[in-house]
C-alpha cells in the first residue's frame, strides 16, 4: 500500500503552526498503516512515559493487529504494542491527506 505520508520533518518542540502544511488532530487508533503524526496529548497513565508516549515525538502505525487485538507502532525507533484502548487516548497531529498529495505532485517534478 502506498502511503501519502512521507516521514516528518517535524521537530519535536517547534509548534507544528510554522508548518507551511495544514494538520489535523486524530487518535492513534484512527490513522492507517505507515501514516505517521506528532503525538500532541497523551492520557494520565503511568506507563505512557515509560513507553516513550510523549507529547513532540513522531508516531508511525506500523500494523493493527486483528480480532481487536493491539496496534503496533514506531515511537523514536522503538516497536510498540499498544491496546486499542491506550491508542484512542493518545492524540496526534498529522498532515492533511489533501495537503500531503500535493507535496507528493511537487516531489515528481
Amino acid at each position: 500500500m502506498i502511503s501519502l505520508f512521507k516521514k516528518s520533518s517535524h521537530q519535536p518542540g517547534k509548534s507544528l503552526a510554522t508548518s507551511s502544511c495544514h494538520y489535523e488532530t486524530t487518535s492513534l487508533e484512527d490513522i492507517q498503516p505507515g501514516e505517521e503524526g506528532i503525538i500532541s496529548r497523551v492520557p494520565e497513565n503511568r506507563l505512557a512515559p515509560l513507553l516513550g508516549l510523549r507529547p513532540g515525538k513522531t508516531a508511525r502505525l506500523i500494523t493493527r493487529q486483528s480480532f481487536g487485538g493491539p496496534i503496533v507502532v514506531e515511537i523514536h525507533g522503538r516497536n510498540l504494542a499498544l491496546s486499542r484502548s491506550l491508542a484512542r487516548q493518545v492524540q496526534l497531529e498529522c498532515p492533511k491527506k489533501s495537503c500531503m498529495a500535493v507535496r507528493a505532485d511537487d516531489a515528481g517534478k
